[in-house]
């Protein structure tokens, strides 16, 4: 098969450059045609964009014009906008039969999602979502143990998001600067609730291995004065016979001891894991404070990018976390949370 010929479009988010970075490992089997921004929501100028989120990097050739580059019909088409986005570009390019991938989250609603994945339906063309945890060795092994049985049933699920304060390092810019990033505003996706929020909802309802029934959640602001996106939110998902918590920060500049999770609590003990270990730990003992099993992950031999090229040169199934049918469900629990901290409510999740 002929190289598969591969093109960005949308150049606001920071893992552009993790994209291109991961597709120009496997030059044998991949083709840059280039890369274009769509209309822009902040002052950034498009080497500006490249300058912060494709650093040190040279990236494929610039079309003013990303219609431009979708008429040179890329096999593949990587959606880097701001989340809002996601849904009207996607669709796009599905309706001109080109496989997209968009990063996460699906969308910014389960409106949106519905649509795009109904566009994929119609299309010839495929709809994947990239979630960089499914990349994770510690978080798949954890996953295996929970399948196996190892804790018997599940009951419930923690997961918060890493230390951070946010997709760039807020000191390092002026608050002018800030007020113009899409990430700190909320009609364009901004805010930890899309970023990482997201993640949680994902995990959860990949190890629960089905959509949430209704959501529970909070958020605040506690240190982005400037914007109107919120820097922390409190997820509480019932998914019927279990429960998850989810955590998402933009203002944890150290979690000290605490585990990111997943960490998996069922009627036999609980698994744990962390995001930057490469163990995965199982209590079963009761009331026990040192594992009875430690595993020890190696590094993940694949990627986005090999996992791609496997399925379109190659045949190979993508994983349950990049397909769209899963993403409804992730999202669905996104979307109930976030109409729970406007309404105050308990929200079910969308049918």
């Amino acid at each position: 098969m002929d190289k598969l010929k591969l093109a960005i479009i949308g150049l606001s988010h920071v893992h552009a450059q993790l994209f291109f970075k991961q597709f120009s490992k496997y030059e044998n089997e991949i083709e840059w045609l280039g890369c274009a921004d769509v209309e822009p929501y902040d002052e950034e100028k498009v080497n500006d964009k490249l300058a912060k989120n494709m650093p040190r990097l040279t990236p494929p050739k610039i079309f003013k014009d990303y219609k431009e580059l979708l008429d040179l019909k890329p096999d593949i088409a990587i959606v880097c906008t701001d989340i809002k986005d996601h849904g009207r570009i996607a669709v796009e390019c599905l309706e001109r039969n080109i496989h997209t991938i968009v990063e996460k989250p699906m969308a910014t609603s389960y409106e949106d999602a519905l649509m795009m994945a109904e566009s994929s339906k119609k299309s010839g063309a495929e709809l994947i979502i990239n979630w960089p945890v499914a990349w994770s060795g510690s978080f798949r092994k954890a996953y295996e143990l929970l399948k196996e049985g190892k804790i018997g049933k599940p009951y419930r699920f923690n997961y918060r998001s890493p230390a951070t304060t946010g997709p760039y390092p807020v000191s390092d810019y002026p608050e002018s600067e800030l007020k113009e990033m899409w990430w700190y505003k909320r009609e364009r996706g901004g805010g930890v609730i899309y970023d990482y929020a997201g993640y949680g909802c994902t995990i959860a309802t990949w190890f629960f291995g089905k959509r949430a029934n209704k959501v529970t959640a909070m958020a605040k602001n506690f240190s982005l004065g400037f914007a109107d996106v919120d820097d922390y939110s409190a997820y509480t998902i019932d998914f019927g016979d279990s429960m998850a918590m989810i955590e998402a920060s933009w203002c944890t500049i150290t979690s000290g001891e605490v585990p990111t999770g997943p960490c998996i609590y069922g009627e036999k003990g609980c698994i744990i894991c962390d995001r930057y270990s490469d163990e995965v730990k199982v209590y079963t003992s009761f009331r026990a404070t040192t594992p009875d099993e430690v595993y020890k992950v190696e590094d993940f031999n694949e990627d986005i990018a090999l996992h791609t090229i496997n399925h379109f040169k190659y045949g190979k199934p993508l994983h349950l976390t990049m397909t769209p049918e899963f993403n409804l469900d992730s999202v669905a629990a996104l979307d109930a949370g976030i109409r729970s901290i406007e309404s105050g409510k308990t929200e079910e999740t969308a049918r």
